[in-house]
């Protein structure tokens, strides 16, 4: 039976509420069935209860941080403490059913529909975008796309800079015409010498 949305809804809120009112019991009972739900959540494939979990748990921490905050000389005290880190674990345990929910659906529809989806996310950009926000626009893992980043790289529908802390991407000529045509030419073969066609293109995305 599907989890009602409406009905977690109403629960996030209640939560937020005693949590901001320094309510901590009632807000820790809540928190409990939060964790149980969204246990159910990621055993359903229920990507819309994950996500609306995965945004209150991470509000929540920003949150209970700020009210908790030490003044000089002094430590947050215990309780505190440990509901902060049961909010934190499970916000990553939200974070986590999601990326993965998001990767499962990718994976369901193909190599090349996701390798489409990828190159239409680099192509939105108006300059160079790296690994790290594609897949924070996903919400997918930055490791679940280089397969698929080199896979376009290697097809010279895109053109990467290496960088110590993430690879930037353009779009090519040959990658802008696979946005245009709607797919993802599987047959193309990498060029041992780029071509014109290769270049990448800047200022001609949206």
């Amino acid at each position: 039976m599907p989890i009602d949305q409406a009905e977690v809804s109403q629960l996030t809120a209640r939560f937020s509420e005693a949590l901001q009112a320094g309510q901590i019991r009632l807000a820790e009972k809540q928190l409990g069935c939060l964790s149980d739900i969204l246990a159910e959540a990621i055993a359903d494939d229920e990507l819309s209860i994950q996500r609306l979990l995965k945004s209150t748990l991470n509000e929540a921490h920003i949150v209970f941080s700020r009210q908790t905050i030490p003044t000089p000389g002094t430590s947050i005290a215990p309780g505190d403490a440990l509901m902060l880190g049961t909010i934190s674990a499970l916000g990553g345990v939200a974070n986590s059913g999601v990326r993965n929910q998001r990767m499962k659906e990718f994976s369901s529809a193909g190599r090349d529909a996701f390798a489409f989806t990828v190159l239409q996310e680099v192509g939105r950009s108006s300059g160079p975008v790296s690994n790290h926000d594609i897949a924070k626009t996903l919400e997918v893992y930055a490791k679940d796309l280089r397969p698929t980043l080199s896979h376009l790289q290697d097809a010279g529908l895109v053109r990467v800079t290496p960088s110590a802390v993430s690879s930037q991407y353009t779009v090519s000529r040959r990658g802008l015409s696979a946005l245009q045509n709607g797919s993802v030419p599987v047959e193309v073969a990498t060029a041992d010498t780029p071509g014109e066609d290769d270049k990448p293109l800047l200022g001609m995305r949206r």
